[in-house]
């Protein structure tokens, strides 16, 4: 009974001080380096560098990048401008030419922010991205892709001119509308008589008063010509 005593002793609990719990390393972060949350997008950006060879996750990325930024706010307009910067030119580095038409023409909602009390916004880059992306999708028209991308496009610039950016006029969207008629034109004359005979699509005068009520909806994007009739609202 002795030696089972002396072998399995009872151990007595040592008092210790109470300490309080440490924050999370992040949050500490956060406080003692403003700035932190701009390094932590910046590794993001290592991170795609490194880990994404796939052309659609790479599409998928940039284009959650975009998104992401536009619902972003309390970033200086310096870093802000950086890292918007360097996910547009990760747009235009995509492998596939309709891939880099969507992702840069996404980009320009990363340059015109919809939250916060002073949003960042730059209507010129802006319209830099809406027109680097409309020269990409002329260059699509080998694969028969440029219409539909020019449809999309149009998408964004309706946007833009709803939410009040000046740069981006009614010019703009009449041309990029006459644009979009004459490349279904085309695609109708070698069509089958049944397409051929579709009523033609009206013309479309857009004013500043209509910025409110522009519709900037879902695209169908093997139908442009539905998705024109919808987004102009004719």
């Amino acid at each position: 009974m002795n030696s089972s005593r002396r072998c399995c002793p009872v151990s007595r609990p040592v008092s210790r001080p109470v300490s309080r719990p440490v924050p999370f390393p992040v949050c500490r972060c956060f406080l003692v380096r403003p700035h932190a949350h701009c390094w932590l997008l910046l590794q993001a950006f290592v991170c795609y560098e490194e880990e994404i060879s796939d052309s659609r996750d790479q599409l998928a990325a940039v284009t959650i990048a975009a998104s992401s930024l536009h619902h972003m706010h309390g970033f200086d307009e310096e870093h802000v401008e950086t890292i918007c910067i360097k996910a547009t030119q990760y747009s235009g580095r995509l492998l596939k030419k309709p891939d880099q038409c969507r992702a840069v023409c996404r980009a320009s909602y990363m340059f015109w922010g919809s939250v916060g009390e002073t949003p960042y916004r730059d209507g010129k880059r802006v319209l830099e991205c809406l027109q680097r992306s409309l020269k990409i999708a002329d260059a699509c028209k080998v694969s028969n892709m440029h219409t539909v991308l020019f449809v999309d496009i149009l998408d964004s610039y309706l946007y833009h001119f709803s939410q009040g950016n000046e740069l981006v006029t009614a010019d703009y969207i009449n041309s990029l509308l006459q644009l979009i008629e004459q490349q279904l034109a085309g695609d109708a004359a070698a069509a089958t008589p049944a397409i051929q005979a579709r009523t033609p699509l009206p013309s479309v005068t857009l004013a500043p008063a209509r910025r409110g009520g522009v519709c900037a909806g879902v695209i169908i994007p093997h139908h442009p010509r539905h998705s024109l009739l919808f987004l102009t609202g004719t």
